[in-house]
């Protein structure tokens, strides 16, 4: 089954990051690149091991994490990453349009589907029934969905779509009016899978 082509009005929203000009050069500075390295650490995980230097939400600084202040580059400090100790679910990061987000999933089915389209290299859309103010494991973007309220779609409504970097900007509206997040660019990028045999 195809899904809907979206308007032209939101591509070019998706399509650039806040306080960028449709149509300008903004080169790979504000760029997060979610390609996986040989460590088996999430994509854009702070490891030592080099990596961007910008963030997806950010205004084109070099080195910034986002909206949310002090709470990225935990790595630095020699602490674990955000949910490191975390078992019975799984990591999973997404990629969407070039933003990458990671989040916890216990839900089961969910866990399975992000694998599977992991490994096919396969789509659908993420619904995440609730999105909830405050980082969890991902702490780039000021929000974490409701681990347990997640299931896999072929189609949903225009209205959950978005980038992690428009729900940080928008997000005391979002969680008001939206309160779910559906993002139809999604692409399944690592699922760290931790849940106990």
């Amino acid at each position: 089954m195809t899904r809907p082509l979206r308007p032209l009005a939101l591509l070019v929203v998706v399509a650039c990051a806040p306080g960028t000009p449709p149509g300008s050069d903004t080169g790979d500075s504000g760029a997060v690149d979610d390609t996986a390295d040989d460590s088996g650490a999430p994509p854009d995980s702070d490891t030592g091991t080099g990596g961007d230097s910008g963030a997806a939400g950010d205004s084109g600084d070099s080195g910034s994490t986002g909206d949310s202040g002090d709470s990225g580059d935990s790595g630095d400090s020699g602490s674990a990453p955000p949910c490191a100790g975390r078992t019975d679910g799984a990591l999973i990061t997404l990629d969407v349009v070039g933003q990458g987000f990671v989040f916890w999933a216990t839900d089961d089915a969910f866990i399975d589907g992000a694998a599977a389209h992991l490994a096919k290299g396969t789509t659908q859309v993420p619904v995440m029934g609730a999105v909830v103010a405050g980082a969890d494991c991902d702490p780039r973007h000021a929000f974490h969905v409701d681990a347990a309220d997640l299931h896999w779609a072929d189609f949903t409504i225009e209205l959950c779509d978005g980038t992690p970097a428009y729900l940080d900007a928008n997000l005391a509206s979002w969680i008001a009016s939206v309160k779910s997040w559906c993002p139809w660019s999604a692409v399944v990028k690592a699922v760290d899978d931790r849940r106990t045999p």
